[in-house]
């Protein structure tokens, strides 16, 4: 394994902490933008009938906007990670539910 796989490794896993921000890898900033996200997305999906089926961007927004659900994701995390990838919100929202649906069957 390469020393830059290990330390992404680390940083995802909690031995960096989220408030420092120490990362410049375009793996890091991603592990660091989709974790929390991927928590609330998990959620959402495990209260609809249809699971991760179907989900959308759009309704998707409305349960990272009600601080409520899924209140031990952290929303600042993701829109602080979202911001140093250079991308918009619900771009890496589409990104990680297409993701997840396509492994669906792992989480479930």
């Amino acid at each position: 394994m390469s020393n830059k796989f290990l330390i992404s490794l680390f940083f995802d896993n909690g031995f960096f902490s989220p408030r420092l921000r120490c990362y410049d890898a375009p793996l890091q900033k991603s592990l660091f933008a989709v974790d929390e996200l991927t928590g609330i997305i998990h959620a959402y999906s495990l209260m609809r009938p249809e699971g991760m089926e179907g989900m959308e961007v759009k309704s998707l927004k409305k349960k990272f906007k009600d601080k409520k659900f899924a209140a031990k994701c952290n929303r600042e995390i993701i829109k602080n990670g979202v911001a140093d990838l250079g991308m918009d919100l619900g771009d890496v929202m589409a990104c990680c539910i297409k993701g997840m649906n396509e492994h669906k069957a792992e989480f479930v």
